[in-house]
């Protein structure tokens, strides 16, 4: 599960407008502020939420699958979940092994390293490697992520890594490509697996029943507004859109998220609240990952949904196709 919601971008043009370049003090340009990586591997309860995911393709058996997995705890409810699907990408089936709205508690976790307990189920290590293992119903799944590319926080040089989510706030950092092997049995037989995937670490202070209720930091969210929205005007002059198509029907704080890997060992991260645009400018940002590690910030992004998907069990639609065009640009 993700939850990549950048700011709600029309409080920061208005702070922007009203508070103008004297609201120097909203500037965080110190050393200390920018996150390091090997500080925040544990965990930050007791924040809201936080959740540590792995994403995988890789061949097994002579097919295709992928794997999504995240352990979460969120005190909303209050409730801890287990989210573990297995795709197998050649038929077309899934597995869905998770455990959802278990209590408190039922996700052991630590500070300053990663060790995750979920029942049968773990996650523990450190950058750049990281071992997880899955015991759900007929699946026993063991893998290792070896990280290819550096570690990321969103926004880490514009806001701090600050990313606004009405008066609350998150934090979300990842890996955009990492090595994947290791093993899976199904049904009693055991095979090896190799692959791509990919990883990430989210946490903050934030509800999605009352996103204006209950101020956290609130000096930081301010201030993470009005970079945020500088940096975004900074790369969209103003001027018309060619095109832009709304919709009600989407919830202010949908947001779409994108990971993928390539051939030439590139890999790519995007995420973008919708705001009810389903044609139009992006309010988000995209990060192109090179070979070497190097991160390509594109901050001028139009997008447009294809064909959309209506599931009827749970009344949503979804686009099986998104369509970016992107600048360029920090």
């Amino acid at each position: 599960m993700r939850y990549l919601l950048f700011p709600i971008i029309f409080s920061s043009l208005l702070l922007q407008c009203m508070l103008g370049p004297t609201f120097y003090f909203l500037n965080d340009e110190r050393d200390d502020a920018i996150l390091k990586w090997e500080e925040h591997e544990g965990d930050h309860y007791p924040c809201s939420r936080e959740w540590w995911n792995v994403d995988a393709f890789f061949s097994c058996n002579g097919r295709n699958w992928s794997l999504t997995a995240s352990f979460e705890y969120e005190m909303e409810t209050p409730a801890c979940n287990l989210f573990l699907t297995l795709f197998d990408l050649d038929n077309g089936t899934f597995y869905s092994l998770g455990s959802y709205g278990d209590e408190i508690g039922t996700l052991v976790h630590e500070k300053g390293i990663v060790n995750l307990r979920y029942g049968n189920s773990w996650m523990k290590g450190k950058y750049p490697d990281y071992f997880v293992h899955f015991e759900r119903k007929e699946f026993i799944i063991d893998m290792r992520y070896h990280a290819v590319s550096p570690p990321k926080f969103v926004a880490d040089t514009i806001s701090s890594g600050i990313l606004p989510m009405g008066l609350g706030y998150y934090v979300y950092g990842f890996i955009p490509f990492c090595i994947v092997w290791g093993n899976i049995s199904m049904n009693g037989r055991t095979f090896s697996i190799y692959g791509k995937g990919y990883y990430e670490h989210v946490w903050g202070n934030w509800t999605y029943g009352n996103p204006l209720g209950n101020p956290s930091n609130f000096r930081s969210v301010i201030s993470a507004y009005y970079n945020l929205g500088k940096w975004w005007l900074r790369h969209h002059p103003p001027s018309i859109p060619p095109s832009i198509v709304l919709s009600s029907d989407n919830n202010m704080f949908g947001y779409d998220w994108i990971w993928a890997y390539f051939s030439n060992n590139w890999s790519l991260f995007y995420g973008n609240i919708l705001f009810w645009v389903m044609k139009g400018p992006v309010f988000g940002i995209l990060y192109l990952i090179t070979s070497d590690g190097e991160y390509i910030t594109f901050s001028n992004i139009y997008h447009e949904y294809g064909e959309m998907v209506y599931i009827e069990e749970y009344d949503v639609y979804y686009p099986s196709e998104i369509f970016l065009k992107a600048k360029e640009g920090t």
